[in-house]
């Protein structure tokens, strides 16, 4: 975590304080759904070729948040697994809800 950017490195350690309910809590959070649309939607322009330099830039961002929300929960996962606490097996996490 020392090599991380400050910001990050801060939000990790903050991470770090939280209770096993909050850690818990953090695993099992997501993208809101507005998000997640425009995401896989900005997604699917791109692979196609006809996204805009405004979408680009929109689809850049998105992910940067996707990208740090898989660090927050990796995160946590790692600090339950330490803690002791069981943490769901893979193919448990790749079961649709």
């Amino acid at each position: 975590a020392d090599d991380l950017p400050s910001p990050l490195r801060d939000e990790l350690e903050a991470i770090e304080k939280l209770d096993n309910e909050a850690l818990q809590k953090l695993t099992q959070s997501r993208l809101p759904v507005s998000r997640q649309r425009l995401y896989t939607h900005l997604l699917r322009k791109n692979s196609n070729g006809v996204v805009t330099a405004r979408e680009k830039e929109t689809l850049r961002e998105l992910g940067e948040e996707a990208r740090l929300l898989t660090l927050k929960k990796a995160h946590a996962f790692m600090l339950l697994k330490w803690r002791g606490q069981p943490i769901p097996s893979n193919a448990d996490l790749q079961k649709p809800e």
